[in-house]
């Protein structure tokens, strides 16, 4: 946390995250050296960013709403699951199905979606998070498998 808490005090500052490094004025990260610890820090801290509802401290939400252009769908892959385990609410869950998972599902889906649909059928928490995705830019047959998941929670995300 005193790592965040430092991000509103320095205008241009070097973010690490473990092993990987973050340039503001680039953004530029060392994608390939992140490791279990950096991804649950990255969620952590984004998540705590959007709870704090700043407009003026938008580092961690700058990182993940283009973290799937610099990297692959296995390092977002990785990202939304351990997110998911660092989610502590239903609003977190709701940001991570509206950002990282749509983005995932939208470019991804069609190489993933049969392991989507298995995840979703042994693990109650990664369908409920399906349920704060939308369609919007994802092709008709890949969101009709999606919206038969999301038809099968009886609690959906709340929004």
């Amino acid at each position: 946390m005193a790592l965040f808490a430092a991000l509103s005090i320095i205008a241009n500052y070097h973010l690490p995250l473990s092993g990987a490094l973050y340039t503001k004025n680039t953004m530029q990260i060392n994608w390939k050296v992140f490791e279990i610890k950096d991804f649950d820090e990255l969620a952590e801290n984004w998540f705590t960013e959007i709870e704090l509802n700043d407009c003026t401290i938008k580092t961690y939400r700058n990182i993940v709403n283009s973290i799937h252009e610099y990297t692959n769908d296995e390092f977002l892959w990785c990202f939304i699951e351990r997110a998911m385990q660092v989610a502590n609410n239903d609003s977190d869950l709701e940001h991570l199905a509206a950002g990282p998972v749509y983005f995932f599902i939208e470019y991804y889906g069609d190489n993933w979606i049969d392991l989507i649909e298995r995840k979703a059928k042994s693990h109650h928490r990664f369908a409920k998070l399906l349920t704060g995705v939308w369609k919007s830019d994802i092709s008709d047959s890949l969101w009709h498998r999606v919206e038969a998941i999301q038809y099968s929670i009886n609690d959906p995300l709340p929004w």
